[in-house]
C-alpha cells in the first residue's frame, strides 16, 4: 500500500472515521449540495505520520494473529544455518522414522492442550510447526514439570525427544526443550559418538574416520568409549564435520541408534 504497516497503523482510527463521515453526507444527500463548486474536490489525504516500522517478530505475529499464517517471513528462518549445525530433523521428516529414536527437531508453538492423567499429574499435548510443515508432539508429566515455563506458543524452540509410532500418526514425545533464541550463533556445538569397544570391531574406528572425511565442516567430535567392564572415557578426535542428518544415519547404522547425538 506504499507505506509500512507501522505507519498505516497509526491512522486506522482516523481514515476509519472519515470513511463514516463520508458515508453518512452520501447517505443524506450533502454531497450533491456543492457539485461543480470548488468543494466537490477530492480531500487532500493528510501525511502519515512518521515512526518506526515494526521489528520483525512483532510484523510476523501480526501476521499469524490475522491471518493464521505467515506472509512476509517465517521465524525459523534466521535459525536455518544453526539448526542445521545441530541437525535438527525437519517437522515432514519425523514420519517414518523408527519407533523410539532419539532426534532433535525445531519449531514453534501453536497450540497446546493441557491434560492430566489417571494419578492427577499435568501433561500437555502440543502442535509444533517449523518451515516445512507441522507436527503433533507430546510432553508427559515428568518433562511437563520441568519445561513448562518454556513451552509458550510463538516461541521458536529446539526440542529433543523420542519419536512415538502410534495408531493416530507418528509424534514425538519431548524430553528437552530450550529457545533457539537463547542458543549463542557461535557457541560450540560437539557431535558427541558412544563406541561400546566390546562390541566394535578393529577396523570401527578407521570406518568412522573414513566417513567423518566425507563430511567436513566446523563441528568437533568427541568419543566416548566404554569397556566391556564398564570403564568409560571421552577423547576429542582431530577431525570436524558438517553434522547433517545422512551423516547421523550413516554412524547409527555403523554404531547402534543411540550412538550419537548433537549438543550445544
Amino acid at each position: 500500500m506504499g507505506a509500512g504497516r507501522a505507519r498505516l497503523y497509526e491512522v486506522i482510527d482516523k481514515a476509519m472515521e472519515r470513511a463514516q463521515k463520508s458515508q453518512r453526507e452520501r447517505t443524506s444527500g450533502q454531497h450533491g449540495l456543492f457539485m461543480g463548486g470548488a468543494a466537490s474536490a477530492e480531500p487532500v489525504e493528510p501525511p502519515l505520520p512518521s515512526v518506526d516500522e515494526w521489528p520483525e517478530h512483532e510484523l510476523l505475529a501480526s501476521e499469524l494473529a490475522t491471518l493464521g499464517f505467515y506472509v512476509s517471513g517465517h521465524p525459523m528462518a534466521k535459525h536455518a544455518a544453526r539448526l542445521k549445525e545441530l541437525g535438527a530433523v525437519e517437522l515432514t521428516n519425523v514420519e517414518g522414522r523408527r519407533n523410539g529414536e532419539e532426534i532433535v527437531v525445531a519449531g514453534m508453538i501453536m497450540s497446546m492442550r493441557a491434560m492430566r492423567s489417571r494419578k492427577g499429574d499435568r501433561w500437555a499435548i502440543i502442535s509444533l510447526q517449523d518451515m516445512t510443515g507441522g507436527l503433533e508432539a507430546l510432553v508427559f508429566p515428568e518433562a511437563f514439570a520441568r519445561l513448562e515455563s518454556k513451552l509458550k506458543p510463538g516461541t521458536p524452540l529446539l526440542l529433543k525427544g523420542r519419536v512415538n509410532v502410534e495408531e493416530v500418526g507418528t509424534r514425538l514425545a519431548v524430553q528437552e526443550a530450550k529457545p533457539l533464541d537463547g542458543i549463542d550463533p557461535n557457541g560450540s556445538v560437539v557431535m558427541r559418538v558412544r563406541v561400546d569397544l566390546g562390541s566394535m570391531d578393529e577396523y570401527t574406528l578407521d570406518r568412522l574416520k573414513e566417513l567423518f572425511a566425507r563430511f567436513p565442516g566446523p563441528c568437533p567430535i568427541a568419543f566416548q568409549l566404554r569397556n566391556p567392564d564398564g570403564l568409560a572415557a571421552t577423547l576429542r578426535s582431530q577431525q570436524r564435520v558438517q553434522p547433517d542428518e545422512k551423516l547421523l544415519t550413516a554412524v547409527r547404522e555403523m554404531c547402534g541408534a543411540d550412538a550419537v547425538e548433537v549438543v550445544g
